[in-house]
């Protein structure tokens, strides 16, 4: 088959946990509201006072940055965590399904009827044939060959 891609459920989780860890460091890196001005250094109060405004200013917008990224790495840990459990999830459907399957192509005595690339070709085609008769065929097909319907 082409390329596969494997998933560690504990890697994920441990990226999520490390996107967490990064995001409450984010949170608590909230900036310092105290500002102190020394107006002299700013050539009079007015010119102070523009700065504290600038100032205050970039503050909230930096504190409303940080607050978003670490909702966003939030975001991101739960994403990775539902995609996990939706494979894995996935993967107990297949494994059902596969077994399912086998279970159904056992049903006659005798006969191993295996799948291979070729063997589910024809079924649900516009030629009327359904899966039920595809299968009855395959099975007589497969005791003709193994002499089983002799």
């Amino acid at each position: 088959m082409g390329d596969e891609l494997r998933v560690d459920p504990d890697e994920v989780q441990a990226v999520a946990r490390e996107a967490r860890t990064i995001g409450d460091q984010v949170a608590e890196a909230e900036p310092d509201k105290r500002v102190q001005v020394n107006d002299a250094l700013f050539g009079g109060l007015e010119a102070a006072r523009a700065f504290v405004s600038v100032h205050g200013s970039a503050q909230s917008v930096l504190s409303k940055t940080l607050k978003a990224v670490r909702q966003d790495l939030e975001d991101f840990a739960t994403g990775l965590e539902n995609s996990v459990a939706s494979l894995q999830r996935s993967e107990d459907d297949i494994e059902r399904l596969m077994r399912r399957m086998g279970e159904f192509a056992l049903l006659s005595e005798g006969v191993n009827v295996g799948l291979d690339e070729d063997a589910l070709s024809g079924i649900g085609e516009s030629g009327g044939t359904s899966a039920e008769e595809a299968r009855q065929q395959a099975i007589a097909e497969a005791q003709q060959e193994t002499g089983a319907g002799a």
